[in-house]
């Protein structure tokens, strides 16, 4: 039926094509255009109509860099509300805009907010990309999707099957959703790619400490593992202190953490600090003096 319409009201649908170009109804002229290609259309005036439909889109894709440049700007200094307005507001007049919808899910996520239908609209655009396959992934794993964070980590792994970072984040998933083994085996896959995955090592190991499967020294043989591949490079260029090593002096000890800001550890190290200000060998004159030292 469309060859039939189409040859025999060609101009009357040409000028249709156009009237939608000039209304800016881009994806409804694409779609009758595709139609004509399909039952014949040919010449100069469909030529330059393509030529129109494809200008058009790609003046619609993205606003200008300086606008990008500066949106960026401001979510590096912190101006999230700012930003997620100011994107809000862009994204309805450039909706194939991908870099635009990926700064909203980021600044989204940021403040904690609900991100997965920015990511997922920056997936519709990017689909063939196995990194934005992994980038929607971690977002539904930060909202506690688990299932279709596996699933993402999963299809970006068929786009890419040596994509070692997908296999880490599957790992991740599996020994959150209480599946250790399938963690181990992805956190081995992972490293397999990629032998300095040092942060999917740790991982690794981690997950190794819940599994039924591995015995006490193998256990300890993996972490040894670790140390002599990924300390021992560095001791030659580890700082040599000049503190005293007298055994009877008193023992400064200092914590750091990234886990103090947001772990359950911090919920619990403050009632551990009062026992470990004084020893318990001294006086108590000898320990309001050290408590003083210390």
């Amino acid at each position: 039926p469309y060859t039939t319409l189409f040859r025999s009201e060609e101009q009357c649908w040409l000028s249709y094509i156009g009237a939608l170009i000039q209304a800016k109804h881009i994806d409804d002229a694409r779609i009758v255009l595709s139609y004509g290609l399909e039952a014949g259309l040919a010449g100069e005036d469909v030529e330059a109509l393509v030529v129109a439909i494809e200008s058009h889109s790609t003046q619609a894709l993205s606003p200008p860099s300086s606008i990008e440049d500066e949106l960026i700007t401001f979510f590096s200094e912190q101006k999230y509300q700012e930003v997620e307005q100011d994107i809000l507001e862009l994204v309805k007049l450039y909706p194939y805009w991908l870099v635009g919808w990926k700064i909203l899910s980021d600044t989204l996520l940021v403040q904690k907010k609900d991100a997965r239908l920015p990511a997922f609209r920056a997936l519709e655009l990017n689909s063939g990309d196995p990194k934005e396959h992994c980038y929607y992934g971690l977002v539904l794993k930060n909202q506690g999707d688990l299932i279709g964070a596996a699933s993402a980590f999963e299809q970006a792994i068929k786009l890419k099957p040596d994509y070692a970072a997908a296999y880490n984040n599957l790992g991740i998933v599996n020994k959150d959703m209480g599946d250790v083994e399938a963690g181990v085996r992805n956190y081995r896959c992972a490293l397999k790619l990629n032998p300095g995955y040092a942060s999917c090592y740790s991982n690794l190991l981690f997950c190794l400490s819940h599994s039924e499967k591995i015995g006490t020294k193998a256990l300890f043989a993996e972490h040894r593992k670790f140390s002599e591949q990924y300390e021992r490079p560095l001791k030659s260029s580890q700082t040599t202190h000049s503190h005293s090593r007298d055994p009877e002096r008193c023992l400064q000890i200092g914590f750091v953490s990234a886990d103090f800001r947001d772990h359950a550890l911090a919920y619990f190290i403050e009632p551990l600090l009062n026992y470990l200000s004084v020893s318990k060998n001294l006086t108590r004159s000898e320990e309001r003096r050290v408590g003083k030292e210390c």
